[in-house]
């Protein structure tokens, strides 16, 4: 059939986990607070994936495009939305003997079981036993998915207001002591004279 250029029809799970235990990949990236888990595939006949593509989307599984993959002769497609890479995960694992470990790391991250240094430890145990390739990947974030979201939405506010923060020279702020002092300016009298916001004054003040 490859001479016809005709991929093989996937009828279930048990043909897709024996292909991902042979040429599939978790793939991840670490981040401060969340990893970003993909599962990808990667083949030299292109028509193999565009069959594995209908297969997913026919379970409702987002797949990227079937593409060449930078650097390398052969062709790969990745999920990596979370909702399709869970269902995947748990879709496959019953039937997988190579990358079950790996899969159930996946879907225990995502749901909130393990902490993503917890899911780097575990790969890393097993590029150790020689039972993934790859390289050591350090440390995770020590977060669940869900709480490394949270956390991540909390400082990202944090580090936006900081940056709304207008921090006035010393001098100036001298100078506005001084005339709100002797000259009992009001703060909206301040504001338009030196062009701050009254919130700005207000703040090198030290008033409320």
């Amino acid at each position: 059939m490859k001479g016809l250029g005709v991929g093989p029809v996937y009828k279930g799970w048990s043909g897709v986990a024996g292909y991902f235990d042979g040429d599939g990949t978790v793939e991840f990236s670490i981040h401060e607070f969340v990893l970003k888990i993909r599962l990808a595939f990667d083949e030299n006949w292109r028509p193999h994936l565009e069959a594995l593509k209908v297969f997913l989307e026919s379970r409702g599984i987002v797949c990227g495009s079937v593409r060449r993959k930078d650097g390398y002769n052969t062709w790969h497609v990745v999920v990596s939305n979370i909702e399709g890479v869970v269902k995947m995960a748990k879709s496959m694992m019953p039937y997988s003997t190579k990358k079950r470990i790996e899969l159930q790391a996946v879907a225990e991250y995502y749901c909130d079981r393990i902490t993503g240094d917890q899911f780097v430890q575990v790969m890393n145990g097993l590029v150790s036993l020689g039972e993934r390739t790859g390289k050591n990947r350090g440390t995770g974030p020590p977060f669940c998915y869900s709480n490394g979201v949270l956390e991540s939405r909390r400082i990202g506010e944090q580090r936006r207001a900081s940056k709304r923060v207008i921090i006035l020279p010393a001098e100036m702020v001298r100078t506005l002591q001084h005339e709100r002092e002797a000259e009992q300016l009001t703060l909206l009298e301040l504001s338009k004279r030196h062009g701050r916001s009254v919130r700005v004054i207000r703040r090198a003040l030290g008033r409320t």
